[in-house]
């Protein structure tokens, strides 16, 4: 170990190791008093940059003096030199002359070190971490960035633009993230889970999740079986028009689903009445074990036959493979009464990710892929391919009618607007053309009056004019309808077939995403066991990988963002006092779930929830069709209920957060607490940078463009003035303008600012609350050091673990295809924007205004 101005070999050696040390900053140790230091550091090697501390400096401990050096691992090492070497009769005139010297100039240094925290306003000392957590930290934020990137002109670049030349985008992927790096990381863990052989701290619906993911791997079994139980499928649905020329309307057959008795609705409808009392009580499984007797065997088929009419198909497809096509139906809480479950109905999903795709003039290669996936499909199950390609060239068409009938996606932000209640009897004179009770009366588990029951029907431009198209294509030629009903449903158990259908898909992905090969087959089994069992697979997750501290912080996060959010409310000058304390009772009745639901810990109650699921080791297609029709029921079931605003709807092990609007509850399930958004290493800086800009952003929902036209009960109800939402519009569109500016270079197409609102209000006003939340823990806490080699303050650290997040890339087609379809910005937009319209970013950096992120003009909402 180097020392520093040593003279003979007295003292012995006492070593404390793990000193924290600034490269700015001097420190006193053991009441010492600074003489000199000294700080050397390496250039890189390679692309990692190392550091190495010689810091040198005398002390004065007491009554001896003491050398103290800093060498390599960070150790101190104590020296007490000879006292004769120390001796001012022994110094020469210049060694008393530089001594002297040496004195003042530390006595200068010691005047700074005291006079310069108290001309900033902190007295705190600065330090830095050497632990080994905060090296990997360290390392791991190092490792992204692009150090000859200017953070004043592209700070995406500067955070992430070494993470982006480092990680390749695999050719079975059409984008790579760190949200995607973060999934990857879990389906590991969730892979080693499932395939553990069952133990004695299994449960029914654990079990049950392990023998869906050995049906899913099991190739052999799959190709063995082949094609056959699609020609089941088939059968059971009326058949295929375009594999048989000479098709016509046969018969369906029934499933129990529709023949469920009025003493079913009685046990709903009286454990609904119970519900507010017990909230479990109006559970999926809670109303299957009471009502077992009536609805057991409703997941089998029987004998009983029925008229092949479109209502009666559309209606069994939606009851029995929970596929509702052309008809968007299901059951959930009313907008305008969010404690009651009650039948909806909205627009139709298409088969291309969005209506754009289907409207696109020609060339249209993605529409183009498609047809073709429809011809190459029809002809492995047996289609002649010309005939296939002249009738599913009308399919195509149809469908292009019904995504131009659609509404576009960002015209749906004001629910309001597109909400309308009514009676089955108002809603059979505003659509005549189609039976509505003939179809609901094949999947729903109690009868309907159509006098009484309401229903909420949104988009209903759309169904009066798909009820004209149908009445149109029934009359020309029934066959087309019929030839895209069971279209969607191929469709939708594709991605489970044998690898020759799996060959023509990979064609068409290719084209769309630009994907060029299929994921590992163990990763597609994970990621459908745990989309299909998530509480199951939940179950298994936290077992061992949640720590439960990591709740308590993130409740204690929450709560302080949530004061900031109260906070800046008061610094709100376009919102009206009565308003903005309506708003701040909103805030406060949020409701919090962190981690996962206790239900996930009580096996019988867990098992209960897959009750009705049965799955089997050997048969994969038919375990497909199973969860289909369980999902189906689980759904159904629910009409006429209480809406249990207790419940968990959200799996625990992804890697999301969520905001409900009916319920006003914020989620961060277990699977997000992980780095990069949390960890308990961290300092306060990265987490509140990462997991506290994602509770701000949750938060931020219930005031965005659609959450705020939700009351704290979860009711739709005009709480704000006129005035007011006249302004919020006003501050809206500027984030509009701003966001729809950005152009996404690889495929020259400009952000859809309207589409993408709601979540780039969110994104903005959580980094704002984040900010303020972390500033004010720090004025209240002890100043936490600072990581090893950054050289970076942590407010500079928030800003860096926020942008970090949004590191990834994507291939043209899936940019294009989140241009059109998705409610998020692109990740780099997701930078540029927030930290653009953030003062506090521009500080934090000293960006000088006028710079592409401290521009003059800045859109802020909340």
């Amino acid at each position: 170990m180097d020392t520093i101005g040593s003279c003979g070999s007295g003292g012995g050696d006492n070593i404390v190791g793990g000193n924290r040390l600034l490269n700015s900053a001097l420190k006193t140790t053991r009441g010492s008093t600074i003489s000199s230091m000294t700080n050397h550091r390496s250039s890189y090697i390679g692309e990692e940059e190392h550091y190495h501390l010689q810091q040198h400096y005398f002390a004065t401990t007491g009554r001896k003096d003491t050398i103290i050096s800093i060498g390599k691992n960070f150790q101190i090492q104590f020296k007490s030199p000879s006292t004769n070497c120390l001796s001012w009769h022994y110094r020469t005139s210049l060694e008393k002359f530089l001594l002297l010297s040496l004195l003042l100039l530390l006595l200068f240094i010691l005047l700074a070190y005291i006079y310069i925290p108290y001309l900033y306003g902190n007295s705190n000392e600065i330090q830095v971490c050497t632990s080994m957590e905060c090296v990997k930290t360290s390392a791991s934020l190092l490792s992204a960035m692009d150090l000859n990137a200017d953070p004043c002109e592209d700070f995406f670049q500067f955070a992430c633009g070494n993470w982006v030349k480092k990680h390749i985008i695999p050719e079975d992927r059409s984008s790579l993230s760190t949200f995607e790096v973060m999934a990857d990381d879990l389906q590991i863990i969730l892979k080693d889970l499932l395939e553990q052989v069952p133990n004695s701290a299994d449960n029914s619906a654990t079990l049950k999740a392990k023998r869906f993911y050995q049906s899913c791997m099991n190739i052999q079994k799959i190709n063995k079986i082949a094609v056959q139980p699609i020609l089941d499928t088939l059968q059971d649905v009326g058949g295929w028009p375009v594999l048989d020329r000479n098709w016509n309307e046969k018969r369906l057959k029934k499933t129990t689903i529709s023949l469920m008795t009025v003493q079913t609705k009685s046990v709903l409808l009286a454990s609904s009445s119970s519900s507010s009392s017990s909230a479990a009580s109006s559970s999926p499984a809670s109303l299957l074990s009471k009502s077992s007797s009536s609805t057991k065997t409703s997941m089998t088929t029987n004998d009983q036959y029925m008229e092949l009419t479109l209502e009666n198909l559309l209606g069994k497809l939606r009851g029995d493979y929970n596929q509702p096509i052309i008809v968007e139906q299901y059951i959930g809480p009313d907008d305008r009464n969010s404690s009651l479950n009650i039948i909806q109905f909205d627009q139709t999903s298409l088969g291309l990710p969005s209506r754009e795709y289907f409207l696109k003039e020609n060339p249209n290669k993605e529409k183009d892929a498609y047809l073709e996936l429809m011809i190459d499909i029809a002809e492995l199950l047996g289609a002649d391919r010309d005939y296939a390609t002249v009738e599913m060239s009308k399919v195509l068409e149809f469908e292009t009618q019904l995504a131009n009938a659609s509404m576009p996606e960002a015209d749906r932000h004001d629910t309001s607007a597109i909400y309308n209640k009514k009676t089955i009897k108002q809603l059979k004179q505003l659509v005549p053309e189609f039976d509505w009770i003939g179809y609901l009366k094949n999947f729903m588990p109690i009868s309907i009056d159509e006098n009484n029951e309401e229903i909420v029907i949104y988009s209903l431009d759309y169904y009066q004019q798909m009820g004209k198209l149908i009445k149109q294509i029934m009359n020309d030629d029934r066959r087309i309808i019929y030839n895209y009903a069971i279209w969607r449903l191929m469709k939708s158990i594709l991605p489970f077939l044998d690898n020759e259908f799996g060959l023509k898909r990979a064609k068409f992905r290719k084209i769309l995403f630009g994907i060029s090969a299929d994921r590992t087959r163990w990763s597609q089994c994970v990621e459908l066991v745990n989309k299909k069992m998530g509480m199951a697979v939940g179950a298994l997750f936290i077992r061992d990988n949640f720590d439960p501290k990591s709740k308590e912080i993130a409740i204690e996060m929450i709560h302080n963002i949530r004061v900031a959010f109260n906070e800046l409310l008061n610094f709100n000058d376009w919102m009206d006092n009565e308003t903005r304390q309506v708003a701040k009772e909103k805030a406060d009745a949020i409701n919090e779930r962190i981690g996962y639901p206790e239900l996930l810990t009580n096996p019988i109650e867990l098992s209960k929830e897959y009750n009705f699921l049965e799955i089997h080791e050997d048969k994969f297609l038919q375990n497909i069709l199973n969860v289909f029709r369980f999902e189906a029921y689980k759904n159904l079931i629910k009409l006429g209920t209480a809406v249990d605003k207790d419940s968990w709807t959200t799996d625990p092990a992804v890697v999301n957060a969520f905001y409900s609007p009916n319920k006003n509850d914020i989620v961060f399930p277990a699977g997000i607490l992980q780095p990069l958004f949390y960890s308990h290493y961290f300092p306060k800086s990265l987490n509140y940078g990462g997991i506290g800009v994602v509770i701000g952003h949750e938060i931020t929902h219930g005031f965005d463009d659609r959450g705020r036209q939700f009351d704290k009960n979860g009711n739709m109800k005009q709480w704000w003035n006129n005035q007011t939402i006249k302004r919020f519009r006003e501050r809206a569109q500027c984030i509009i303008d701003q966001y729809s500016s950005y152009v996404l270079e690889d495929i020259n197409a400009n952000v859809n600012g309207r589409m993408t609102q709601g979540e780039n209000i969110a994104d903005n006003g959580g980094l704002k609350q984040a900010y303020r939340a972390f500033k004010k823990w720090e004025k209240q806490n002890n100043v936490e050091p600072l990581l090893p080699g950054l050289n970076l303050t942590h407010d500079q650290l928030f800003f860096l673990n926020y942008a970090q997040i949004w590191c990834g890339s994507m291939r043209p087609e899936d940019a294009l295809n989140k241009i059109r379809s998705s409610v998020h910005s692109p990740g780099p937009i997701r930078v540029l924007g927030p930290l653009s319209n953030s003062y506090d970013f521009s500080n934090a950096y000293n960006c000088e205004i006028g710079s592409r992120m401290n521009p003059v003009k800045k859109c802020t909402v909340w």
